[in-house]
């Protein structure tokens, strides 16, 4: 195999990493968000908003997985 064709199936491998990355950490973090909404516990609901940030930052991290930004 060529370098040229090394380098391409490369490519598409950390984009398609960077893509499961992130629809894994949006599903993840809106199951967990939904299910403490509908918790009675008080404590549970209150990260609700630091969730919102964990997540944030966990996609800005995932979005440097194929080294191109967006």
């Amino acid at each position: 195999m060529d370098e040229t064709m090394v380098n391409e199936l490369k490519k598409s491998a950390l984009e398609l990493a960077e893509d499961v990355t992130e629809d894994t950490i949006k599903h993840v973090f809106d199951f967990a968000q939904n299910a403490l909404l509908k918790s009675d516990n008080a404590m549970l609901k209150a990260i609700v908003p630091i969730l919102a940030t964990v997540k944030d930052y966990l996609l800005s991290l995932a979005d440097k997985i194929d080294g191109v930004e967006g």
